[in-house]
């Protein structure tokens, strides 16, 4: 039964490796390891992760390896993950550095999972999700018959709320429409919003968290594509930032 068991579950993570096959983020960030070779002898370095997916990851490093090579290696990512890892590629760079494709071997459910976090963490599709914005948006308020247009400084941003601050503190257990001006050469977004969360700061500036619960298609696709833009730095200075650019008047 015990045998039975084990080899039920390496068909389960084979089977888990497959569906998850190949998903692959740029990382492109410098992380503290550990490799050490067959022979035993261990060198400390730092890699620079290029690319990382669930079967192996794309390294930059000062050391080359030969190909085939299988050892472990103990990486400092968000929390240490060590796995064994075998050498399939590697091709020398101008400098004396080396670029090295490298396998995972015999992963084990905790090192999948951790190395399925650190992917989650960092795609571009998590990040979409909030992304750090950090520039001035206008938005007009309305609040029953009440109606306010204002600039805040928009921290982040995603399909699902923002988090803004603001001279003053906004009212809370209500819903709350907004228009949202994105971009100065199109129309403002409409979302229906709540505040989930605000507390003052240092500064006599209210930090709130803002939860779109109503939000078209159209306007969640244009989110999505503004956050993308941004990503991409394609945004810059035509990125409205000033209260006179908004035209929140309703069609006569």
């Amino acid at each position: 039964m015990i045998e039975g068991g084990a080899a039920e579950v390496e068909r389960d993570l084979a089977a888990e490796r497959r569906q998850l096959a190949r998903r692959k983020i740029k990382v492109k960030k410098i992380f503290a390891a550990e490799f050490t070779r067959p022979d035993g002898v261990s060198k400390n370095c730092f890699v620079h992760i290029y690319d990382l997916h669930e079967s192996g990851m794309r390294i930059h490093s000062d050391f080359s390896l030969q190909d085939g090579e299988v050892f472990p290696v103990r990486m400092a990512l968000d929390e240490p993950l060590e796995v064994q890892v075998e050498v399939v590629w590697q091709k020398e760079l101008i400098g004396g550095m080396h670029v090295l494709g490298l396998k995972f071997t015999d992963l084990t459910r905790d090192q999948s999972t951790q190395i399925q976090h650190f992917l989650d963490k960092y795609s571009p599709e998590n990040r979409r999700r909030s992304y750090r914005l950090d520039r001035i948006l206008v938005v007009e308020m309305v609040l029953g018959s009440t109606r306010q247009k204002f600039g805040v400084f928009t921290l982040d941003l995603s399909a699902s709320g923002m988090r803004i601050t603001h001279e003053f503190p906004l009212p809370e257990d209500v819903e709350i429409n907004f228009r949202i001006l994105l971009e100065y050469d199109q129309d403002p977004i409409e979302v229906t919003a709540r505040v989930q969360w605000q507390k003052e700061n240092a500064f006599g500036q209210f930090l709130i968290g803002v939860e779109f619960v109503e939000i078209g298609s159209e306007a969640r696709l244009r989110v999505e594509r503004f956050i993308d833009r941004a990503m991409a730095g394609e945004l810059g200075q035509a990125t409205i930032n000033t209260l006179e650019n908004f035209s929140g008047d309703e069609p006569a």
